[in-house]
């Protein structure tokens, strides 16, 4: 996917709605998206506060976390 895909439009639009700037990053990291978008559906994923990823001093800052879940909640729920 580009910056200019669908998905991703969506999606930066929904995160601007709630004052976040998103940040592009485009990889093909051992994420489940990439079985989805092997199969066509193009597949957005998105950060919700983790950090230090598969260390033992891996963590998740709740106020991240909580702003991720009302992303999720908005591109769910916003009209097209």
């Amino acid at each position: 996917l580009n910056e200019n895909s669908p998905a991703v439009v969506r999606a930066a639009k929904a995160m601007k709605l709630l004052g976040l700037e998103p940040n592009y990053l485009f990889s093909n990291g051992g994420l489940d998206a990439n079985w989805l978008d092997k199969h066509g559906v193009p597949t957005v994923t998105i950060g919700a506060g983790q950090a230090e990823i598969h260390t033992v001093n891996e963590y998740v800052d709740l106020r991240e976390y909580e702003k991720g879940c009302r992303l999720g909640v908005l591109l769910a729920t916003m009209p097209e």
